[in-house]
């Protein structure tokens, strides 16, 4: 993945991600759908940081499956229900991240599938 370095024109980014990231052609490429918290007992917490964790934790397993993992993610597409959460969403994503830094876009909305999903996340990986 080739990352931006040093951009003089463009301001750094505002948080734990890139501006653009390059899958190299030839890649194959892993597009995971929304993930929301739901663990495996089919059980939800009422808390954005747990919601965030867990669905941090689904994308890991998914990953996992596919021979891939959280270096191979290029991009991160992430949706809150409440504006005042970015900061929760934000340090779950650092954590769940590591050094790593996907570009990334995150949106707030009025509602997800259900009143009871507090986030929703989709990335998309690739391997060489």
């Amino acid at each position: 993945m080739t990352r931006e370095t040093a951009l003089t024109d463009l301001h750094p980014p505002l948080g734990h991600y890139s501006h653009s990231v390059s899958i190299p052609a030839g890649s194959r490429i892993l597009i995971t759908a929304g993930q929301v918290a739901v663990h495996p007992d089919g059980s939800i917490s009422d808390r954005l940081d747990e919601q965030c964790s867990e669905v941090w934790r689904s994308i890991a397993t998914i990953l996992a499956r596919d021979g891939l993992s959280i270096s191979d993610v290029a991009h991160v597409r992430g949706y809150i229900v409440d504006p005042n959460g970015v900061g929760v969403y934000g340090r779950a994503m650092a954590v769940a991240l590591g050094p790593h830094r996907p570009a990334s876009t995150l949106v707030t909305v009025a509602a997800l599938a259900s009143p009871t999903f507090l986030v929703e996340i989709e990335v998309t990986a690739f391997s060489s």
